[in-house]
């Protein structure tokens, strides 16, 4: 097609032209016509939205990476007004986990752009790799950018290890400008972060004199929060101006994120430097150093002409001057954020792509948690609770591409779209703007755009929600649902995969005996099959009996420990939620289990571990305890000196029946292990599932 500047407008033209009516940043006007396209806009960001409007409107080969025949080239006759609700609309990648080349950042960047985000928060740095290249530091990218190895499966695995396959790289300046400039053609601005004073082993295993102790650093192959942070010495704040300094030259954005997150200071407790420091600046303790580092980066930042943005860690302690906030752990945090004045990005875990995209047991390994689709579209992060006049300083939001668990581009391609698509359309439009029913019908047209495109996009969005709840008479009802737009699902009982000749689910299920249920969505369009989701229901004496703990299960639950430990749902070999679970760390599980009248028994069974999540540690001791009283105790089974096979998942002791009120069962949890965030031996969380009485 012919590019002419100026000049008439003619008939079958696609018009790009000034607005002549006022309108807001960003927003534009699209009409298509018989004749002609004709977009409208006061900004060169507006009329580059319009044009992926129009992409949108177009046939889905258009995004074909080759040349396709036979296509009728129509749009639909459309007059769209359109803006964006929100001025930040983000997404994050991180590569210094697993790093990523320039062609997939570029990928990246125009998936970002077909969705109308228009900020790429790229996590340049962390204790696995640094990957920007700094002139006058070359020993950052020589030897931060690679380490000797990846944990293989979760970082806090049983048995965990380190595959010994060196795993780096990193962008050459030229590199970044290139995809700078990449950005600024597509209106995405790039902020680039550099995680600091924690999240530096990297750094410091390439120049060890700015750490806090002496010995020895290495670029991380765990993954996770390490005790090694900047010392924050004059020689430390030289050193960082004049990265950052560099980095300023690379990205004219307005913003650097500096990190701030997750610093420990427990070396900064013992050293010398950190001691004269804090004795110069009248600092009263180490969380006051931690603010006088973060003061002293911002003002560094604002000397080359940037702003700062940091993670909401920089929340603790008293604060110095107005940054702007990613905030990452929690609403409440926004909301304190922006009545103190601080701009705000919303960054929560709801939009954290690399959770889990459903509960199949056939998604890839992930980090913790559980983000549907659906949740991600319909969760609204403007707080509720924050008043009218300080929402001004929410600025938008932002997900999240955190890439431990995603060694390839197939894996993040997979566990990103289409969940950018889902936030893109939270942050772009209003509330009032959105249905989830008109979402889920027009992604599957977007699903085949997306496929045109050679995008391994996920079809998670598609596989089976199970919702239970034990009925008075310890059955268990069991609820299926798809959040599809045209999907039935099918079930088995027998433990076998479903298929398209197994029962078509039309109820809620009532399992009264022991099963396992196994179910998939199918498609009623052509009959495809998604995910594998199972539930393992145990009948068993305990099933809803008054349950009471020596030692509170830790962590926050959304579930109560209690009864999920006798609800009759063994999670051993499923997907793996904190709720489902009652957990203690360094503590041993001691509970005592009323039957409310006198029950003959002769076998219990203890689940503890979930290969979905991590291989939990086992207990290191089992002991069962019986009484008609609750105040004269036998102990009827034992197992000392546990050891376990790590395939192994539940332990289980009989003993001769015998008729009790109330069992006691005690998991012993003394074992330790080498951590490799402190480099010191360190109590293990026992997590425990079903307990089954038979």
């Amino acid at each position: 097609m012919k590019v002419v500047a100026g000049g008439a407008p003619t008939q079958h033209a696609i018009i790009l032209r000034c607005a002549e009516r006022e309108t807001p940043d960003e927003a534009y006007d699209l009409l298509v016509s018989s004749e002609q396209v004709v977009i409208s806009s006061t900004s060169v960001s507006g009329a580059f939205y319009a044009t992926q409007t129009l992409r949108q409107l177009l046939p889905t080969a258009i995004e074909a990476r080759e040349p396709v025949t036979g296509v009728d080239w129509v749009v639909s006759g459309v007059r769209i007004s359109d803006a964006p609700e929100y001025a930040y609309r983000g997404m994050h990648l991180d590569v210094s986990r697993h790093f990523f080349p320039v062609s997939f950042v570029k990928q990246f960047i125009d998936w970002m752009a077909l969705h109308k985000l228009n900020f790429f928060h790229w996590h340049l740095t962390d204790d696995q790799g640094w990957r920007i290249e700094i002139k006058k530091y070359p020993r950052l990218t020589s030897v931060g950018a690679w380490r000797s190895g990846t944990v293989m499966g979760h970082t806090l695995g049983r048995d965990a290890q380190v595959d010994g396959v060196r795993h780096g790289g990193c962008y050459t300046q030229d590199e970044i400008r290139d995809v700078v400039r990449y950005a600024q053609d597509r209106c995405i601005t790039i902020i680039p972060e550099i995680d600091m004073p924690g999240h530096s082993s990297a750094l410091l295993a390439s120049y060890p004199e700015y750490g806090c102790r002496d010995g020895e650093y290495e670029v991380a192959t765990h993954f996770g929060i390490f005790q090694d942070v900047l010392c924050p010495s004059e020689s430390t704040f030289t050193m960082l101006k004049d990265i950052l300094t560099e980095v300023a030259s690379l990205f004219p954005g307005p913003y650097i994120h500096i990190g701030g997150d997750e610093a420990l200071t427990t070396q900064w407790e013992h050293n010398a430097t950190c001691k004269e420091v804090m004795a110069e600046q009248g600092l009263a303790d180490v969380q006051e150093l931690q603010q006088y580092f973060v003061a002293r980066l911002d003002r560094i930042v604002r000397s080359i002409d940037r702003r700062t943005i940091a993670w909401d860690d920089i929340l603790e302690g008293s604060r110095q001057s107005k940054m702007t906030v990613v905030a990452w752990r929690g609403e409440q945090r926004a909301i304190d954020a922006a009545r103190e004045g601080h701009d705000v990005i919303v960054s929560p875990s709801a939009y954290y792509f690399d959770f889990f995209q459903s509960d199949a047991v056939d998604e890839p390994l992930a980090i913790h948690g559980l983000n549907w689709l659906k949740d991600i579209y319909e969760y609204d992060f403007m707080p509720e609770a924050l008043e009218a006049r300080h929402r001004k300083n929410i600025l938008g939001a932002q997900a999240a591409l955190w890439t431990e668990y995603m060694a390839t581009e197939a894996a993040a391609e997979y566990m990103l779209l289409p969940r950018m698509c889902a936030f893109a359309e939270q942050v772009w439009s209003r509330s009032s703007e959105r249905s989830w029913k008109n979402f889920v019908q027009r992604l599957r047209g977007h699903y085949r755009r997306l496929d045109s495109m050679g995008v391994r996009a996920s079809r998670s969005v598609y596989n089976v929600r199970t919702i239970t709840s034990l009925l008075p008479d310890n059955s268990l009802q069991v609820v299926l649902r798809s959040d599809g737009d045209n999907h039935s699902i099918r079930y088995t009982l027998d433990g076998s995969a479903p298929s398209l000749d197994s029962p078509l689910y039309e109820g809620p299920l009532v399992l009264s005996e022991s099963v396992t249920l196994r179910t998939s969505a199918e498609d009623r369009t052509d009959g495809a099959l998604y995910g594998d989701s199972r539930l393992r229901f145990v009948k068993h004496k305990a099933l809803g009996c008054p349950v009471t703990f020596a030692h509170k299960p830790e962590g926050s639950w959304e579930g109560d420990p209690a009864k999920v430990i006798v609800d009759g749902i063994s999670m051993i070999d499923g997907f793996f939620l904190h709720k489902d679970w009652a957990g203690f760390h360094g503590e041993d599980l001691d509970t005592t289990i009323d039957f409310g009248v006198t029950t003959r028994i002769g076998e219990v069974s203890v689940g503890f571990a979930a290969e979905r999540h991590r291989r939990l540690y086992p207990p290191t001791a089992m002991h069962v305890y019986v009484s008609l009283d609750k105040h004269e105790w036998r102990r009827v089974a034992a197992l000392d000196g546990i050891e376990v096979d790590t395939r192994q998942r539940e332990l289980s002791v009989t003993f001769e029946r015998t008729s009790v009120r109330f069992v006691r069962v005690v998991c012993e949890n003394n074992a330790r292990v080498y951590s490799h965030e402190s480099r010191s031996m360190e109590a293990v969380s026992l997590y425990i599932d079903e307990i089954v009485v038979l």
